[in-house]
């Protein structure tokens, strides 16, 4: 059972690139389209504003996540190397979730009792920005991990 498990971890295999991938970005984008398009009568009665912000940034925080995996997938299998793919893989990450809360909140125009919010569309941003964060500590402590396990190594080599 191992073995057969094993053998779709690969990330060229196309049906674990669809199950650990596509299938989580595209349920992000699908539940937060889904949430929105809810008409505000149907909506919970949030007492506080800030929880109502907190959700936002939440939601696109997972979204981001998704959307930098599948950035990082897609670069991977062209084989972008060096700053082209930090600015392939984060910069488009960022620009792809931005312009998806802008949709969302214009599609909110077209809901009842919804209407575009700019704090909103900030507090998604915000929620994309600490991703970016989040992938920049993890990034930078295997690198530096890498680069002292090379200099350490280097050093036992000399006489």
């Amino acid at each position: 059972m191992t073995v057969f498990f094993m053998e779709y971890q690969e990330k060229n295999n196309i049906y674990y690139q669809v199950v650990f991938y596509y299938f989580p970005w595209i349920s992000a984008l699908f539940i937060i389209f889904a949430l929105s398009s809810q008409p505000a009568t149907e909506l919970p009665d949030i007492q506080n504003i800030y929880l109502d912000k907190i959700a936002h940034i939440i939601e696109f925080f997972v979204l981001g996540i998704c959307t930098v995996r599948v950035f990082r997938l897609w670069v991977d299998m062209k084989g972008v190397a060096g700053n082209n793919r930090i600015i392939f893989i984060y910069l488009f990450s960022f620009i792809f979730v931005v312009l998806f809360g802008l949709i969302d909140e214009i599609h909110q125009i077209y809901i009842e009792g919804r209407q575009f919010d700019l704090i909103d569309l900030v507090m998604d941003a915000v929620g994309m920005i600490l991703v970016l964060i989040l992938y920049k500590v993890i990034i930078d402590s295997k690198t530096s991990m890498q680069l002292t396990r090379a200099i350490g190594n280097k050093e036992d080599l000399k006489p």
